[in-house]
């Protein structure tokens, strides 16, 4: 497990929800509020669409290896290339990150 992953899960769990909870009476505010703070604890700047897919890539990190010209195949997440291998991955040699294709 990566220590980004150990360190968002870690501030997930101090997370204060009865505290929270307790300082509004309007549940849509306190939802709002929660989204928020889940945005700061996920390190994510620009909206809530965002946030989601930075959770998504926390649970499940996925890459895609491309072809490189010279031979091997690279990986975009971590930008390794790997000049030796023949035949794509299932997971990357140097991220660990879920190999896919196209826009699974």
């Amino acid at each position: 497990m990566s220590d980004e992953r150990r360190d968002v899960a870690e501030r997930l769990r101090e997370y204060p929800f009865e505290l929270t909870k307790s300082c509004h009476t309007d549940p849509l505010k306190w939802v709002g509020d929660v989204m928020y703070d889940l945005m700061d604890i996920a390190g994510v700047c620009e909206d809530f669409d965002s946030l989601f897919g930075a959770l998504a890539d926390l649970i499940d990190p996925t890459c895609h290896m491309c072809p490189a010209h010279a031979g091997g195949f690279g990986c975009d997440r971590c930008f390794t290339w790997f000049p030796d291998t023949e035949t794509k991955p299932s997971f990357c040699p140097s991220c660990g990150a879920r190999v896919v294709t196209g826009d699974e």
